[in-house]
């Protein structure tokens, strides 16, 4: 019973509230196949490696400026669509695969929100996505080697001359 309950709650949700694609707006669907082909291309084309930096050991899975990855990642951290935690995982998984010289000894340190934004949004996306990519990898999460001191405003919508500064305190 508790499982039909459950199911009920999420048909009668998706009825009330329906879904629309990340990267077209497409209702009824969390992302189409169209738009996943696309973020599939973009972000598996060229895995950037940037070991031959000072960021070594540092690999980026996707472009934020892309409007579907950003879509992805602002629906789960501020429109609280958890279901796109399996859009990620799908996507991460198969960009896994391009990748060939991803220690196997790396740790995964998700960046920690400060204790009233967290509370207010009851869970930290960067956890989220650690945790989704530990999954995929096998890689550890360290949760305890960064933490966050100071509640600095939301930088989402401020220029980068702004979040420069409010980076700073």
């Amino acid at each position: 019973t508790g499982s039909k309950l459950k199911r009920f709650k999420e048909v009668a949700y998706s009825v009330i509230f329906p879904h629309s694609c990340i990267g077209c707006g497409k209702v009824d669907v969390l992302i189409c196949l169209e738009c996943k082909n696309i973020l599939y291309k973009e972000i598996y084309s060229q895995p950037i490696d940037c070991s031959d930096s000072q960021l070594e050991g540092l690999f980026v899975w996707a472009d934020y400026s892309n409007k579907t990855v950003s879509n992805l990642i602002g629906g789960l951290k501020y429109s609280y669509v958890t279901d796109l935690t399996s859009v990620l995982s799908d996507t991460f998984d198969n960009y896994y695969t391009k990748i060939s010289n991803c220690p196997k000894d790396a740790v995964l340190v998700p960046v920690p929100l400060h204790r009233r934004k967290k509370l207010k949004r009851g869970f930290n996306q960067a956890q989220i996505i650690a945790d989704i990519i530990s999954d995929v990898t096998g890689q550890r999460v360290v949760t305890d080697l960064l933490v966050r001191v100071k509640n600095n405003k939301a930088q989402a919508k401020l220029s980068k001359k702004q979040r420069l500064k409010n980076a700073k305190g």
